[in-house]
């Protein structure tokens, strides 16, 4: 069912990961208020005249690079409540799990495939099509029946074609 969990992923690595962005976004709050404090001193000291026009512009970088900073840390804590929000996959559409790629305890990497699922709405056939009708398959009208139903024809739409031919068949 929508909704249904598939797969739960091991989140203590990920909540980690998720603490240290939220300690660095601390951080880096605290340093852009101290930098945005010496900046507010530095320009009343040079418009007093008691400080050099050097002495401010390096205030003013080190105030940019704080904000930069900030908002790298910003940037890190979506990125890593996102990828705790990844720790349990979850089914899309209906279906039926029809592989189960991965084992309890493995390592799995962003990306990998974790568990295959046939969708309830969509019907798929992988049919053999000999090169000389190739052509035909792209743009023709086709028509599936199951053995199970012998009666009854379902329209069928051609959704890939394989690029390279079948080495033993000879067909796509």
């Amino acid at each position: 069912e929508v909704g249904q969990p598939l797969a739960v992923l091991d989140e203590v690595d990920l909540k980690l990961q998720a603490e240290q962005a939220e300690a660095e976004l601390r951080a880096a709050t605290g340093v852009l208020a101290q930098a945005g404090a010496a900046e507010g001193r530095a320009k009343d000291l040079r418009a007093r005249g008691w400080s050099t026009e050097a002495q401010l512009d390096q205030v003013r970088a080190a105030a940019d690079e704080a904000r930069a900073r900030l908002s790298r840390a910003e940037r890190s804590v979506e990125l890593t409540r996102n990828s705790l929000s990844y720790a349990q996959l979850v089914a899309d559409s209906r279906g039926v799990v029809t592989a189960t790629l991965i084992e309890p305890g493995q390592v799995v990497a962003a990306g990998q495939t974790a568990v295959r699922v046939a969708r309830s709405a969509e019907k798929e056939a992988v049919v053999a099509i000999p090169e000389t009708q190739v052509n035909l398959a792209r743009t023709g009208d086709a028509h599936v029946t199951l053995w199970s139903d012998p009666g009854r024809k379902h329209v069928a739409k051609l959704r890939e074609l394989a690029p390279a031919a079948d080495p033993a068949t000879r067909t796509y």
